[in-house]
């Protein structure tokens, strides 16, 4: 899987990468963790969008699902925990299924979310 801030790298990616690998391709939003000013639209070369911990809500979960698009939450350690509290917010039901989660203590996020 390969993400990028960068549209700009993304495109150059998606080129580089036709016919010769699988990779996922995702558009990484919230640099600044405040909403994305573009409104998380995506282009046809990525396969979704990962937005951070904070910006997570259940509709956005849900157009990203409707629209079969890989949806992924990353968190700031300056701004959010990683913690139960936060894994049962990503991996329960009430915002839909998040398909790609960044951790940086994985062992307790899969138990997490089993």
């Amino acid at each position: 899987m390969v993400s990028s801030f960068s549209c700009k790298v993304l495109r150059e990616i998606h080129i580089a990468s036709q016919g010769k690998r699988g990779f996922i391709i995702q558009s990484l939003r919230n640099y600044d963790a405040r909403p994305c000013p573009q409104d998380y639209a995506v282009s046809e070369e990525v396969q979704g969008v990962n937005i951070i911990y904070s910006q997570l809500t259940p509709a956005l979960t849900c157009r990203f699902n409707d629209a079969n698009q890989l949806f992924g939450v990353w968190f700031w350690t300056k701004e959010s925990e990683e913690n139960a509290a936060m894994y049962e917010r990503v991996f329960s039901t009430k915002c839909g299924t998040i398909d790609l989660f960044y951790s940086d203590i994985p062992l307790q996020a899969v138990a997490a979310r089993a």
